[in-house]
């Protein structure tokens, strides 16, 4: 996870975007473009082990992309001061999960004296919101007894947070919350309690969460009317931070590379290798496959439509996974660039891409190249401040 926050700083470009305009009334349905394509042939000898990489999972090793790399300085910068309430929200698929896990490593990392936590919520009314929050947060501590009432869960939960922050000079506990916008408030009542326990034992708690757009004003009135009060909202959904989803070629140029450059802690293999061994000693690698992949977008009016909007991360990286099974289909056998180029489109496809861009430009999402220029302006503007 170091190498690869290392590297995201330097391969994934910061600098500002190529000014595009925000997508006219006029623009044609994305949904609209052909959609037809041979099917591929699967190759009977394709490896088992595809399902438990890493690039597969929502897994705790997940890549720094560059919307985890600019959180985690306002994160850290909430750590340092001892704010709570940070939160960033997205579309479905934009990868709110993928980098939350993401935050939560990098943290981990950086500062060992912080220990975190990880939990997420769900629609629907759970049995025992209380027994939910204590079993979420001795599972992310790894704990091996979360058998119990719930009182002893409770208490159980309580020990070990304020067991590891008296363990840990100056240590801060920090909750990672998934899914805020269906967190009940039985839920927040759970974690104010925790904290309130913390606070008594001299150990701060902070929390940063995330959510879906659409769903977070119905949420935050249902709190307003279940007479939540405004301190402990604030605590969990204060300051908003600017999520963006990827908003250029440069950034889709820097995942890419990250893959490229991610290795296996146990065999040391890269990640593309792992899927293509024998393209990747030919000299293949996925950077150089950027140009393809935006040729694939079909036009550089829906390409500026996209990066607009943003490309969601979830779609992006199902993308990525089908473009890679497509060529590991051709076995040993070269690769043309026209192929690869068919590839991409045959992926794009697969994986609904053109309809999350749609779902967000539905939903009034727009955190591409948008957010990039507002999270611009506010660091002009801190900067103007700071001199």
């Amino acid at each position: 996870m170091g190498a690869a926050t290392a590297r995201s700083s330097t391969s994934v470009s910061d600098s500002k975007p190529e000014e595009i305009d925000p997508p006219g009334s006029s623009a044609p349905d994305l949904r609209d473009m052909p959609s037809s394509k041979p099917a591929a042939e699967q190759n009977p000898a394709r490896r088992s082990e595809w399902t438990a990489h890493p690039l597969c999972q929502n897994t705790k090793e997940p890549l720094a992309t560059p919307a985890a790399v600019r959180l985690f300085q306002h994160t850290m910068r909430a750590i340092r001061t001892g704010v709570s309430g940070y939160h960033f929200l997205g579309a479905h698929r934009d990868g709110i999960t993928r980098t939350l896990f993401v935050l939560q490593a990098m943290v981990e990392q950086a500062a060992p004296g912080v220990v975190t936590a990880y939990l997420t919520f769900s629609r629907g009314k759970r049995v025992d919101p209380l027994r939910h929050v204590c079993l979420s947060l001795l599972q992310s501590g790894n704990c091996p007894n979360v058998h119990g009432k719930t009182e002893d869960l409770r208490i159980r939960a309580f020990q070990r947070f304020v067991g590891e922050g008296r363990n840990i000079p100056k240590s801060t506990i920090v909750l990672f919350l998934d899914n805020v916008q269906d967190c009940a408030p039985e839920d927040i009542f759970a974690i104010d309690d925790l904290r309130h326990e913390l606070d008594r034992n001299g150990i701060p708690l902070l929390v940063l969460s995330a959510g879906h757009s659409s769903g977070m004003h119905a949420w935050q009135s249902s709190l307003k009317k279940n007479k939540v009060d405004a301190a402990v909202r604030k605590m969990l959904v204060g300051h908003r931070l600017q999520f963006s989803a990827i908003a250029s070629p440069e950034e889709v140029r820097g995942i890419l590379q990250l893959i490229d450059l991610k290795k296996s802690d146990e065999t040391g293999e890269t990640w593309t290798s792992f899927f293509l061994p024998e393209q990747t000693d030919r000299g293949f690698t996925l950077e150089s496959e950027t140009e393809n992949f935006i040729m694939a977008l079909g036009g550089r009016e829906n390409t500026k439509r996209i990066f607009y909007t943003g490309i969601p991360q979830g779609a992006f990286f199902e993308t990525v996974r089908l473009f890679l099974d497509h060529a590991a289909d051709e076995g040993p056998k070269a690769i043309s660039d026209r192929m690869r180029q068919e590839f991409w489109t045959f992926a794009l496809y697969e994986s609904d891409f053109f309809d999350a861009i749609e779902d967000k430009i539905e939903e009034g999402v727009a955190n591409g190249m948008a957010a990039r220029r507002d999270q611009l302006h506010d660091q002009e503007e801190a900067s103007l401040e700071d001199t």
